[in-house]
């Protein structure tokens, strides 16, 4: 009775391990197939890669998937308004022509007359010095006490200069106060100052008295000018100082841009400006800012900008209507990428960057401007490629389940990707044994 109630209990036993064992291997099998399946998945996907610490992916197929790549170009990006104006004749200054020293005015050429113009350099008189035997005397008279005052400045000088050095002596041997030596030190100054005025005003009293004598001056036009008024002829006698003519500067051609109340630089217009000719075919010519117009034109509120512009043919004419290009902020290099490159996603802007064959890496991007097929952006360097085409394929491969790969090359090898998976699923296959009770039962 013992025996078989053992003999039962160890068929309980064994029957229970059998089922715990089919139960375990049934969920071990179950296992394996879903990780299978996953690695087979994971195969034929595009693996990504590390180039430089930079996170990429690897498409070995990419040109049969229509990935195409171009380089980009540098650019300068700057943001532009456009405002209106016309071509004006700017004002000029007004100057007066005096005598610089007495005598008698000649002109050899015709005789000159307001509303004349005169060109730069132009001779406009000869100015013969007069001087009268009592006049030069007198100016004799002032050169020589001139000189006699330059002598005893010199002397008062030498006399401060030495009285500073002994009392510098005192001073470091304790015999006298530093104040004492301060004194001295500003004695100095003044004697020094006293004769270089000395000296400035013996030279000009003998340059004026040498020019008194038989030299005579050339008054020219220093620049293209209009006579406005003229005070004098040829012939008359003038004393040093007197008004010989009023002349006013041509005005030079300006182009006044127009700039509105609504204008972003009507408080500080930018210093250059691209002037564009309408009636020339769109001729353009730089610009660059002369004034501002101190009061706003009645009317239409509109402040007006003056450009001064660089030769150019033909010249522009008074009145001629014109487009200025005015810049409302500074230029920033950037690059020129097809619009196609670029890809929105999590409300920013990425474009893929060709790091090797096959191997791409997703860059952020900050879209400077856009315009037709092409955009200005940052993030990406000059002569770099990105894709073109494409790029929504390499998006979507990045986005699936991927192998990270290191590697140095930029290039994981896709045959030694396959064989580390079937290696794995190697590992986890079970070896298949003779379960115990079946064996038990053989040897019955």
């Amino acid at each position: 009775m013992k025996r078989a109630l053992a003999f039962l209990a160890a068929f309980f036993v064994l029957a229970g391990l059998g089922v715990g064992a089919w139960i375990a291997r049934q969920l071990s099998l179950e296992e394996i197939e879903k990780e299978r399946r996953a690695d087979r998945a994971i195969g034929r996907r595009a693996p990504v890669v590390v180039v430089a610490g930079e996170r990429a992916i690897y498409l070995k197929e990419a040109e049969s998937a229509g990935v195409r790549c171009s380089v980009v170009s540098e650019a300068l990006a700057s943001e532009e308004e456009t405002a209106p104006g016309e071509i004006v004749i700017a004002p000029g200054g007004a100057h007066e022509v005096r005598a610089p020293f007495a005598g008698v005015l000649a002109r050899a050429g015709p005789p000159l007359a307001a509303g004349l113009e005169v060109s730069s350099g132009e001779k406009l008189f000869t100015l013969v010095p007069h001087v009268s035997p009592d006049a030069r005397f007198e100016l004799a008279l002032k050169r020589v006490a001139a000189e006699a005052d330059r002598e005893k400045a010199r002397a008062e000088l030498d006399t401060a200069e030495k009285a500073f050095s002994r009392d510098e002596v005192l001073v470091q041997d304790g015999s006298v106060a530093p104040r004492v030596r301060d004194e001295s030190r500003t004695r100095v100054a003044s004697a020094r100052a006293s004769v270089d005025e000395a000296d400035r005003r013996t030279l000009s009293l003998v340059a004026l008295e040498k020019r008194s004598g038989f030299d005579a001056a050339e008054i020219e036009a220093p620049a293209t000018w209009t006579i406005a008024r003229l005070e004098v002829a040829s012939g008359a006698r003038v004393q040093a100082g007197d008004l010989l003519l009023a002349i006013d500067e041509r005005g030079a051609t300006r182009a006044r841009v127009d700039l509105s109340p609504s204008s972003r630089v009507r408080s500080r217009p930018p210093e250059e400006a691209t002037i564009v000719f309408p009636a020339l075919g769109n001729a353009e010519r730089k610009g660059t800012l002369s004034g501002v117009e101190p009061r706003v034109r009645p009317g239409t509120l509109a402040l007006g900008a003056l450009y001064a512009m660089d030769d150019g043919a033909p010249p522009p004419r008074p009145g001629e209507p014109i487009v200025a290009r005015l810049a409302t902020r500074p230029s920033e290099k950037c690059a020129r990428v097809p619009a196609s490159a670029l890809l929105v996603r999590d409300g920013e802007t990425w474009a893929y960057v060709r790091l090797a064959p096959g191997t791409f890496a997703r860059r952020k991007i900050t879209l400077l401007a856009r315009s037709g097929d092409s955009a200005l952006v940052t993030g990406v360097a000059g002569n770099a490629e990105v894709v073109e085409h494409g790029a929504a394929v390499l998006l979507a491969e990045e986005l699936k389940p991927l192998i990270v790969v290191e590697s140095e090359g930029g290039m994981p090898d896709e045959d030694s990707q396959e064989k580390k998976v079937e290696e794995k699923e190697k590992k986890r296959e079970p070896e298949k044994k003779p379960r115990k009770h079946e064996k038990d039962g053989d040897d019955d």
